[in-house]
């Protein structure tokens, strides 16, 4: 199994729902150095949103490189990445054009260079097997609302989830199943939490990924503990996933190959849209992930409120089934035995 001799070091960088006050990376993070010995741009950095207007959407590698001086490899324009997308798929554009009942000039005018429109995007989206909403992601334009997350607070329980996936026995099926039979609700009514701001990372592979990781309600912190609990990947601090997504640290076939277990979109996809060959690649997902990666997308049509009902089953299924954990697995809450 592939998470055979890597239990205890799971254990300290993954805490249970218990130490959710605890840092999770402080073990990564090396020896604190004192407030005076920093540099100042260091004691007193850039605000986010400073940073973020300074590389808005699509920027291009060159600006990324004189902002931070990191070598990037920037995305092709949508028409390169809709080539590359038919031919893992054989799909010529007379194909695709009939598959998606859409006039082949229409076709022809985006792969030679055209914008897409929104009508064309949500109709090329099955014929290419992907998501409507993650194909809007993946030609750079806004997500409408109708296929946006239903509420992005949500996503704190989104990430208070990831342990029970990874670590409660047969909960992934059980608790798939529960989100499935949820009903959709409308969106909550009054002022919501603001996404985060990822779609100001910059337009290469890394900023990509991080915007389709986004597009399922999972944050930099969700990321990594899926990351490493379901897709079988290294253990990744927020801080160096920030940088994946600046471009200023590049994707690995072994990383992407990780996060598309995560992403529940195929190795042939990631790979050909960030322009690795990716059959060398280690493949050491969870047993369950197909399931897992299923559940994150089916929960982000849930609202925050039906998701801490998920939370709380997976929090019995904990004390239902200790018998079957590791000691230091099982829940000492007070009130439950």
């Amino acid at each position: 199994m592939w998470l055979v001799g890597r239990e205890d070091t799971f254990w300290d960088y993954f805490p249970g729902p218990e130490h959710h006050a605890t840092w999770p990376f402080a073990r990564l993070r090396g020896p604190r150095r004192r407030h005076s010995d920093m540099p100042r741009t260091a004691r007193y950095p850039a605000p986010r949103a400073a940073r973020a207007a300074a590389v808005p959407i699509g920027v291009g590698a060159t600006a990324v490189r004189a902002l931070y001086g990191a070598p990037v490899d920037e995305l092709p324009a949508f028409r390169e990445l809709l080539m590359r997308l038919a031919e893992v798929r054989d799909l010529d554009r007379e194909t695709m054009a009939r598959q998606a009942r859409l006039p082949e000039a229409e076709i022809t005018s985006v792969l030679n260079g055209a914008e897409p429109s929104p009508d064309l995007l949500r109709s090329l989206a099955p014929v290419l097997g992907l998501h409507r909403s993650d194909l809007f992601v993946i030609a750079g334009q806004p997500v409408p609302d109708d296929l946006a997350p239903r509420d992005a607070s949500a996503r704190h329980e989104i990430r208070d989830l990831a342990w029970p996936l990874t670590f409660l026995p047969r909960a992934v099926p059980e608790l798939y199943e529960l989100v499935r039979s949820l009903p959709t609700l409308p969106h909550p009514s009054g002022p919501t939490e603001p996404a985060p701001l990822y779609r100001t990372d910059p337009n290469t592979p890394g900023g990509l990924i991080l915007r389709l990781l986004l597009n399922r309600n999972l944050d930099r912190t969700a990321t990594a503990y899926y990351l490493y609990g379901i897709g079988g990947g290294p253990m990744l601090s927020t801080s160096t996933i920030y940088l994946i997504g600046e471009g200023r640290k590049a994707l690995t076939p072994d990383l992407l190959t990780s996060l598309s277990a995560i992403l529940d979109v195929s190795r042939s996809d990631l790979g050909a849209l960030a322009g690795m060959d990716l059959s060398t690649a280690v493949v050491r997902v969870h047993r369950h992930s197909d399931e897992a990666a299923e559940l994150v997308w089916r929960a982000r049509r849930l609202t925050a409120e039906q998701l801490r009902s998920v939370v709380d089953r997976a929090h019995e299924i904990r004390h239902e089934r200790a018998g079957e954990l590791e000691p230091r697995h099982r829940c000492h809450c007070t009130g439950r035995t």
